[in-house]
């Protein structure tokens, strides 16, 4: 969850950088992670939260 709000907070500030190498690592930690199953490896109960989260991760470079 950590390299995952990693991810998400660079790309909500612009640093792109951070972002990208926040995912590189999220695909070493879970290959499997994927824009199609996030909710389901991590649930947010919250629709308005998770959209927001899930938007970053996009942002982020996290495959559809």
């Amino acid at each position: 969850p950590a390299t995952c709000v990693a991810a998400a907070s660079g790309a909500l500030t612009g640093n792109r950088a951070a972002a990208e190498s926040a995912v590189a690592r999220l695909h070493q930690l879970m290959p499997e992670l994927r824009m199609s199953n996030l909710n389901e490896i991590f649930p947010i109960r919250r629709p308005d939260h998770f959209e927001r989260w899930a938007e970053a991760m996009r942002k982020a470079g996290l495959p559809e």
